[in-house]
């Protein structure tokens, strides 16, 4: 037995993969569309708790058929992304961060990759932010729930009534909320990544299917129209009170999972509905999961290739990119493999194709982690071991001003451009040099122990640091230079 189409539901799937898109590309505005993967899981607790419980209630309900349906979903769509984030990787990327590529592949492809993620560096931190790969943490969450909860709703359909049920799925969910509230306190990256404390929000999912089945009277009850339209005015005004310094999951993810659930209650009102059904959106929200499989590569891509990773045409362009590769994936990828006609949907044909994909896929992301990145694909200066590294450092520093890679004085012009710094001061001098500089260069050297030009990085520097800016600003040079640029550390780390 299938479930039930309910129309509104992609358009729901819609606006979280528009919000996740538009929040990743740093749209003003867009401050809490990380919510939209929240109501992912709200809608996938709604939607495979309805269908465990109608299988299950008329004996019909199989395990290996679950799994089976869960794998013709996610897989094909998730292999190819990361079969093509291996293959452009492996001629965009250094070394270091294809090996970085190769382990997220790995850890995604086997879906443990929250646990992978969480354990290297926080979602919103720069690290993070550069993986190409970090969205795939919350498929592992999901995945982890199909493990899961398939067996805990199957004993309790077996040991409780309809509205014994409802009892013990309201009590978890209050267990399941204290501890993400904890954890959100305390422990504040694995709630953000773990399964434990994000189970909450699929179990409101959860619980809207099993209140909609047993109390629907109730519900029709209160109007048709107002539990939609709060469910509707928590999930928008979420959107703009929640951000990234919020404290999250916790506390602040009820109020968008509640909304998530009352619009799941119940079929919304017809202006609501009409909306939710539009054709663009609804065939978005089809194509949501190819979409947000894609967005994230190509947003980390563009920028290490891209000179303006963040300018509006590029933004423009992988938001269109984004929406036509997913949609071109749903149809190209996912429908085949789901489509009984197609001997590719056969059981057998269908396991034996993901086997094969993925050992293909594991052997190149061995491969490419037993080769540390294949150093080889670049020229030599990237294939330097550490001696050679030390070797080249100390060159670097004690030939400073002597060799052409940092020469000062280069033609009889009196002018000349001044730059003034510690180690940094150096490095420009460097930059101005290799690429092509014309003029004359002079250089006042600060020392290592100050920063922002007269701070210490220590307290007791902090006089030392002044008496050098008290001698830099007595320096006459400053009276003949041209131009003067000031590159130091400022922030003193």
């Amino acid at each position: 037995m299938n479930t039930p189409y309910l129309p509104h539901i992609d358009g729901l799937r819609a606006i979280a993969v528009l919000a996740i898109l538009l929040f990743h590309l740093n749209v003003p505005g867009a401050q809490g569309g990380f919510l939209g993967v929240d109501m992912f899981f709200v809608i996938s607790g709604f939607l495979i708790t309805g269908q465990i419980s109608r299988l299950a209630v008329n004996g019909e309900f199989s395990l290996m058929n679950f799994y089976l349906r869960r794998a013709r979903r996610l897989l094909p769509a998730l292999i190819t992304t990361l079969l093509v984030s291996m293959i452009i990787g492996f001629y965009v990327l250094s070394p270091h961060d294809l090996v970085l590529l190769a382990k997220s592949v790995l850890a995604s492809e086997f879906f443990y990759s929250n646990l992978y993620f969480w354990s290297t560096a926080g979602y919103f931190s720069d690290i993070s932010q550069s993986n190409i790969l970090l969205h795939t943490w919350s498929l592992a969450v999901e995945e982890q729930f199909y493990l899961v909860w398939p067996l805990l709703l199957l004993a309790l359909i077996k040991s409780l009534t309809l509205g014994g049920r409802s009892w013990a799925l309201l009590t978890l969910l209050a267990a399941a909320v204290i501890s993400s509230i904890w954890a959100a306190e305390t422990a504040p990256e694995a709630a953000f990544y773990l399964l434990p404390f994000r189970f909450h929000e699929f179990l409101m999912g959860g619980l809207a299917y099993q209140l909609g089945a047993t109390h629907q009277q109730r519900l029709n009850a209160i109007g048709s129209w107002k539990l939609p339209a709060v469910g509707a005015l928590l999930v928008v005004g979420s959107f703009f009170v929640i951000d990234e310094n919020t404290t999250f999951p916790g506390l602040m993810s009820l109020p968008p999972t509640i909304g998530i659930a009352l619009l799941l209650l119940s079929s919304p009102p017809k202006f609501l509905s009409r909306f939710l059904t539009w054709a663009p959106l609804k065939h978005i929200g089809l194509a949501s999961y190819s979409i947000y499989l894609f967005h994230w590569p190509l947003i980390a891509f563009s920028q290490r290739t891209t000179d303006v990773p963040d300018g509006s045409l590029t933004r423009l362009i992988i938001f269109v990119s984004s929406i036509t590769l997913g949609y071109v994936s749903y149809r190209l990828i996912e429908g085949p493999f789901r489509n009984p006609a197609n001997t590719i949907y056969q059981p057998k044909a269908f396991m034996l194709m993901m086997l094969l994909s993925l050992a293909g896929l594991t052997t190149f992301v061995t491969m490419t982690l037993n080769h540390d990145g294949y150093p080889d694909r670049f020229s030599s200066a990237l294939q330097m071991n550490q001696d050679d590294l030390y070797e080249e450092r100390e060159r670097y520093w004690s030939e400073f001003g002597l060799n052409d890679e940092s020469k000062l004085q280069i033609n009889d012009d009196p002018e000349y451009v001044l730059v003034i710094g510690n180690s940094h001061a150096q490095d420009l001098v460097y930059a101005l040099r290799q690429n092509a500089f014309p003029g004359n260069l002079r250089i006042i050297i600060t020392p290592f122990k100050c920063f922002n030009f007269g701070v210490g990085t220590l307290p007791g520097d902090d006089e030392m640091c002044n008496s050098y800016r008290r001698s830099l600003l007595d320096s006459p040079l400053l009276e003949d230079a041209k131009k003067i640029y000031l590159h130091e550390d400022f922030n003193g780390e």
